[in-house]
């Protein structure tokens, strides 16, 4: 999850998915942001069916299950955007999903929604073993994640870490030293990285 939207949640999902099939892993990606999803664009897959259609009770699981080009990827889609993702998130057939998921795949990996101003997040945070923030570098403000960090906890959340998202390594001050001389590259600015 992230604090607000655009900070790149849906890539760094893929990416971390595609990094466990890398190691021989079977995994299944979901897309929980039933207000604003983007994975089924990002992958080209179809949206008609998928996590919204599921958990309504309209379909079973193995019909919302798409394969994607990664090999050992698999993916379910939000589907239709409903008129209550919170309602539905909390369902018995999100629990029979993850249930089902677990017996069927070595990881899952949800695309989560937004920490702030939704109830969605914590609800998909609590029922996950753990949780990555994902911060866009320059952008996210400190007090913005200080307080969605506050939220996933007060949902139990297990935070494993942050993921900082859209660094440029220009702006990344780095410096080493060899022997006795000492090399600094970047920008000295430190406050454009931690508003």
């Amino acid at each position: 999850t992230s604090a607000t939207p655009g900070e790149g949640k849906s890539t760094a999902s893929y990416m971390i998915a595609r990094n466990f099939t890398e190691i021989g892993k079977r995994v299944l990606l979901l897309d929980t942001d039933m207000r604003k999803p983007s994975l089924h664009k990002n992958l080209k897959l179809d949206n008609a069916l998928g996590l919204s259609v599921y958990l309504s009770g309209a379909v079973p699981i193995t019909e919302i299950v798409q394969s994607s080009d990664t090999p050992g990827l698999s993916v379910i889609t939000t589907g239709p955007l409903p008129p209550n993702p919170a309602e539905l998130l909390l369902s018995e057939n999100m629990l029979k999903l993850i249930a089902h998921a677990l017996e069927n795949y070595d990881q899952l990996v949800f695309d989560g929604p937004p920490v702030m101003g939704l109830a969605d997040s914590p609800i998909v945070s609590s029922m996950v073993e753990g949780v990555i923030m994902v911060v866009e570098a320059g952008k996210t403000r400190k007090g913005l994640a200080t307080n969605a960090v506050k939220r996933l906890r007060s949902a139990r959340a297990n935070i494993l870490g942050a993921l900082i998202n859209k660094l440029e390594a220009k702006h990344t001050p780095y410096s080493y030293v060899y022997g006795n001389y000492s090399y600094q590259y970047g920008v000295q600015d430190h406050k454009k990285l931690t508003r």
